[in-house]
């Protein structure tokens, strides 16, 4: 029997559901870099499209990584190079979620009271992460380079093209 009041498909809980749903991926998607990608999405992009891998290793604390970072946003030409040369993703060496890199789980490990840190930014850097720390690999997975410190952008620009040769 028909109301003269309409009824509303959605309980409030439930729109509240979905506006906290919609604004989680909002800001997900404003937090992701254009000229980044994740670890969760580097297997299909590199099954699409093979292409060098370049990791940026930071810490939370550390301020030379803020300013690499500032370094970075500021410079629209290596954002491009960045973008389109390889597949650049940021790794917290702290991280204590545990990431999938080439079919093999890496979790949070304390190698000692003061040393802690994800298993994969130790392998990385062959056991000394150090903040930021660079790791440049071939579209086969394979280290090509490493480099701890700040690079100057002028630097990432003059190895970003040669990477297209691994």
């Amino acid at each position: 029997m028909p109301t003269s009041k309409k009824q509303a498909f959605y309980s409030p809980t439930l729109q509240q559901f979905f506006i906290v749903v919609a604004l989680v991926v909002c800001i997900t998607t404003y937090a992701q870099k254009s000229y980044s990608t994740t670890f969760e999405l580097l297997p299909k992009l590199m099954e699409a499209n093979p292409k060098p891998i370049v990791i940026k290793l930071h810490a939370s604390w550390c301020g030379i990584c803020k300013i690499q970072d500032k370094k970075i946003e500021k410079d629209k030409e290596l954002q491009e190079l960045l973008k389109n040369s390889c597949y650049f993703i940021e790794l917290d060496g702290e991280l204590k979620e545990t990431i999938l890199y080439n079919g093999k789980e890496y979790g949070y490990k304390a190698y000692s009271k003061t040393n802690v840190s994800n298993e994969l930014a130790t392998e990385l850097t062959q056991g000394n992460p150090s903040y930021p720390h660079w790791i440049f690999i071939s579209a086969n997975y394979e280290i090509i380079d490493t480099y701890g410190g700040l690079l100057k952008a002028d630097d990432l620009k003059a190895i970003l093209p040669k990477l297209s040769n691994y």
